[in-house]
């Protein structure tokens, strides 16, 4: 429901990489969805490119939770 808002930028499943990274890079957030696993992709790509990643997932389950603090570079949001 943020589609159209100013500063929301939807890319609508389009899949030009070069296009969402260069729009990555210039973000201060990046929603991170479930995806087909219990961790995804994007939450990689968003910290890559110096995005805060914004976890919208329930079960999600972060990789190296043991070594890593994700609370101190990302934010976790209920599903629902």
């Amino acid at each position: 429901a943020l589609e159209g808002e100013p500063g929301v930028l939807y890319t609508g499943g389009r899949r030009n990489v070069e296009y969402c990274f260069s729009e990555l890079l210039r973000s201060v957030f990046a929603i991170v969805p479930r995806g087909n696993t219990p961790w995804t992709q994007r939450l990689y790509d968003a910290a890559a490119c110096g995005a805060v990643p914004v976890v919208l997932s329930d079960p999600v389950q972060m990789p190296y939770e043991r070594f890593l603090d994700y609370t101190k570079f990302s934010i976790k949001l209920p599903e629902q």
